[in-house]
């Protein structure tokens, strides 16, 4: 069977875009106590009819998706619980750079996430960020430099540049997103 493969690719990418909803829920019954509110997040997610087109044709997006949402809801527990928070046996300042560094790996514009989190971070905790929370730091220093490195290592060694095309450059997902004629000369004939 030919589409055997396809087939696989696109169940593993299902199952995966189906981890966001319990984890919505999660987050969501964390940050406003609601059963009930938590819940109807969930359906609204579950019923998201691009997370379930994206997830048929085999695209990132449902991945993103739950890369974005476990950030926010670490975040979220950083804030709230502080830098000894813990999500089962992992420190959330140790999961945070891992999860940082699958979303850029996943696409590179996941790095419009990281960086609000950062500010925020300096705006939350700021002298305490040299001091009693410098775990905090590190983490988002760490979380930080995956977007160089990814594009740098793209340039070197990049086989296209994530869109299809044959030519050298980026070669991850979105990274052509972030060249600099994209933000000296934009090209709004898209609008």
């Amino acid at each position: 069977d030919p589409y055997r493969l396809l087939r696989a690719e696109r169940l593993l990418n299902l199952a995966i875009t189906v981890l966001i909803v319990p984890l919505s829920v999660k987050f969501v019954r964390y940050l406003t106590g609601s059963l009930a509110a938590a819940l109807f997040a969930g359906l609204l997610v579950a019923c998201d009819p691009n997370l379930i087109f994206w997830s048929a044709a085999i695209r990132p997006y449902g991945l993103l998706s739950l890369e974005t949402l476990a950030v926010l809801y670490c975040f979220a527990k950083l804030v709230i619980e502080g830098p000894a928070v813990r999500i089962g046996p992992v420190r959330v300042v140790v999961a945070l750079p891992i999860l940082c560094t699958l979303g850029v790996f996943t696409h590179i514009g996941f790095c419009f996430l990281i960086a609000p989190l950062a500010l925020a971070a300096v705006l939350i905790w700021r002298q305490s960020l040299f001091g009693a929370n410098r775990a905090i730091l590190m983490s988002a220093a760490i979380s930080l430099l995956p977007l160089p490195v990814f594009l740098l290592l793209g340039r070197v060694v990049g086989i296209g540049n994530g869109t299809g095309s044959s030519g050298i450059g980026e070669s991850f997902v979105g990274s052509h997103l972030l060249r600099k004629a994209r933000f000296t000369s934009p090209d709004f004939q898209v609008w």
